[in-house]
């Protein structure tokens, strides 16, 4: 027994110190952005998105012969003419996001976006900026997403969807500007094999 009792204290001790030396793991969604803007969440870090202008316009069918009534009752749409997305990842790895800066977060929203094109699937009027071209695609911003939000520091949220995304295009949207991000199908890139 003397000699049984060393061994399993040592045992203990080096495993220990082997929990110590294992590298921390850094929660990215309490981790306030260096810079303002908006950052998707991924378990390996933050993705910064860049903004686009937020469009807006009254939507009308592109055919069918419209009343002066049907003009003034027409839905307002908000779009960008860009829908490349500036950050992707799957929904696997998607954490969520955080928006960071002097903005009236009252007005944030997450959006999927749809592309319809100019003249195919609809006509707007009264809009701010168009395409140069009929046939040019629009992405529209759909109903809002119901999202979970935590405040981080006095001028910035991290934002959590309630439900999982979908893959497709989504826009983070506060007044006139979009942050549009994707959410792709397959694994994550850590299960990705080289």
């Amino acid at each position: 027994m003397k000699v049984l009792i060393p061994l399993v204290v040592s045992i203990i001790v080096c495993s220990a110190q082997a929990q110590d030396k294992a590298a921390p793991t850094t929660d990215y969604t309490r981790q306030a952005p260096e810079f303002d803007g908006c950052y998707v969440v991924t378990p390996a870090g933050q993705k910064e998105v860049k903004e686009r202008p937020a469009e807006s316009a009254k939507e009308m069918p592109a055919k069918g012969v419209a009343r002066a009534i049907d003009f003034v009752y027409a839905p307002k749409c908000y779009y960008t003419l860009d829908g490349t997305p500036a950050a992707s990842c799957t929904a696997e790895e998607f954490q969520g996001f955080i928006v960071q800066g002097a903005y009236d977060f009252r007005l944030l929203s997450l959006n999927r976006l749809t592309s319809k094109v100019l003249g195919q699937d609809l006509s707007v009027i009264n809009a701010t900026k168009l395409p140069d071209q009929k046939g040019q695609p629009l992405f529209i911003a759909g109903k809002n997403i119901d999202l979970k939000r935590r405040a981080m520091g006095s001028n910035g949220y991290f934002c959590k969807p309630e439900a999982a995304l979908a893959p497709g295009l989504y826009a983070v949207w506060i007044k006139t500007t979009f942050w549009v991000f994707s959410i792709t199908e397959g694994k994550p890139a850590s299960e990705k094999k080289p």
